[in-house]
């Protein structure tokens, strides 16, 4: 399902709150993320809506406080799985057997 452009904005808001406290213009936090000044900017306004790998990239080099937080905005936006569990699902292969095996347990309850 595409992010509409109000989700994108919400986002935006979020990025340009965080890089206010850290007293960061938006090329600066644009090079402390390793992405063009262009491409904040663009996030920043709303008019793209980051990949997940570019989120996790900007909330860590942004220094949110409650990544958590954001990270359920981001996926309530997207209407997703939190970035931060994908993340943490994709470098843990063996928890993603067990939620599986859950998901067994509970279909053979039914």
């Amino acid at each position: 399902m595409p992010v509409t452009t109000i989700k994108k904005k919400t986002l935006g808001k979020q990025i340009k709150k965080q890089r206010e406290k850290e007293k960061l213009s938006q090329r600066q936090a644009a090079l402390k993320c390793d992405i063009t000044p262009a491409s904040f900017h663009d996030i920043e306004k709303g008019i793209i809506f980051p990949s997940e790998k570019t989120f996790l990239n900007l909330i860590e080099k942004l220094n949110f406080d409650n990544k958590p937080k954001i990270c359920d905005i981001y996926a309530k936006l997207k209407e997703t799985i939190p970035p931060d569990v994908v993340k943490y699902l994709y470098e843990n292969p063996s928890v993603v057997d067990d939620i599986r095996q859950r998901m067994k347990i509970q279909e053979e309850k039914r």
